[in-house]
């Protein structure tokens, strides 16, 4: 669902910026993750408490740390408070009395929690910091005043006119090209500048110009176009989302025989994907689709019993990577089929997102984690518990009773382990 591929990035900015900052890769050992954040957190002469707080923002805190976070967690207010301390605090030491740029990307990604941080950071009157944030629009639909006490400078993307429009496909189309095929892309385009480069790939390599316009028919005609080999490897990604990498997809098509690394190439050349220079992942490269539409029109035409089955291989792969992004986990586990995995992941992702004080992400999380985990399974007491406390900050008092009755319940049909 839509609803839960936004939630699964949420909390990421941050994440993203920290890590790249601090050159903490995905996919190294937990404890060389620690050392290089701890690493950068001396470097800004942070005291432990900041470091540790840091720690929390990227999944790396260590035993020490979470002696620390023990108290902090009672509260997501303390929590919060904590992190925008931390990131104050690493701001302003790695600046050295000079300016801060943090670099936001795909900030539509991010939920509110992450957003409030922001705003107390760029409000801070002793705090040299700019803030560059690249999103689409709805960023600005579901929070039409965001960061407004600091007066934003906006630049929204329009659609482009019909004279730029023209001239786009004049460069690009054969000088021989008649005037009315000119004309007819441009209508047809309505300003959208990936549409105006679909309808020209799509007349330089059919010679006709595809009648289909809406956005997602243009791109469903592209992934059409591909060879054999090339569709299989763009549908298998699309599955796995809008990024992946190539050692998923060399294990989700290992029976095909399929050469991904030459598929990979080709589809980098024909510009529907782009390589990213580093990867998430050390020893995998990293891919993203040049457009969320080329993925969502990838990933419909695949059969239901070949998506389920590269979930729950994709699951499987990033549990065993150590990802902590655990929304992004249980989303494949329970695509695939994996349910008892996706609503541990859910109930790890629920308690995240309450820890940094996203309380409507973490009711969404916990809830979806009480759905598939089993009625015996020990964690649903711990649901249960963290649900109580949210509806207690927002003082409600009958859901607050009813998860405490449902823990209840729940400790009292676990097995007694220890017998």
């Amino acid at each position: 669902p839509a609803e839960l591929r936004g939630g699964m990035k949420k909390r990421a900015g941050l994440a993203r910026a920290l890590r790249a900052t601090a050159g903490v890769a995905f996919g190294t050992a937990r404890v060389d993750q620690r050392a290089q954040l701890g690493a950068l957190a001396h470097q800004a002469k942070l005291g432990p408490a900041q470091s540790t707080f840091l720690a929390s923002i990227i999944d790396v805190a260590d035993d020490a740390d979470e002696t620390v976070l023990a108290l902090a967690r009672q509260s997501p207010a303390m929590m919060r408070e904590g992190v925008g301390d931390a990131l104050r605090a690493l701001v302003l030491g790695l600046a050295g009395g000079g300016a801060g740029v943090l670099v936001l990307e795909d900030a539509h990604w991010a939920d509110s929690a992450a957003l409030s941080i922001v705003d107390d950071l760029l409000v801070d009157q002793e705090l040299p910091l700019a803030v560059l944030a690249f999103a689409r629009p709805e960023l600005l639909e579901q929070n039409p005043s965001l960061w407004s006490k600091r007066a934003p400078f906006r630049l929204e993307l329009g659609t482009l006119s019909p004279r730029v429009a023209t001239r786009l496909v004049h460069l690009a189309l054969p000088s021989a090209c008649e005037e009315d095929v000119i004309a007819r892309i441009v209508e047809l385009a309505a300003g959208n500048p990936l549409v105006v480069e679909e309808l020209i790939r799509s007349f330089v390599t059919s010679g006709v110009i595809e009648t289909s316009v809406t956005v997602r028919a243009v791109f469903e005609a592209r992934i059409a176009r591909l060879g054999p080999r090339d569709r299989l490897v763009a549908r298998t990604g699309a599955v796995i989302g809008e990024v992946f990498w190539d050692d998923l997809l060399k294990r989700a098509l290992a029976s095909t025989g399929c050469d991904v690394a030459s598929a990979l190439d080709h589809l980098v050349r024909d510009e529907l994907l782009s390589a990213r220079e580093a990867s998430r992942y050390t020893g995998s490269r990293e891919f993203v689709f040049r457009h969320a539409l080329l993925q969502a029109a990838a990933e419909a035409t695949v059969p239901a019993d070949a998506r389920r089955e590269i979930h729950r291989v994709t699951a499987l792969w990033l549990e065993g990577k150590g990802v902590p992004d655990a929304a992004a986990v249980a989303h494949h586990a329970e695509q695939g089929g994996l349910h008892d995995m996706a609503g541990f992941h859910y109930a790890r992702a629920g308690h995240n997102a309450a820890l940094a004080g996203a309380s409507a992400s973490a009711q969404f999380l916990l809830t979806r984690a009480l759905r598939l985990l089993p009625r015996d399974h020990g964690e649903r007491v711990a649901v249960h518990l963290a649900l109580e406390t949210l509806h207690r900050d927002a003082s409600e008092l009958p859901p607050r009773l009813r998860h405490l009755v449902a823990a209840r319940r729940c400790a009292r049909r676990i097995p007694d382990r220890a017998g």
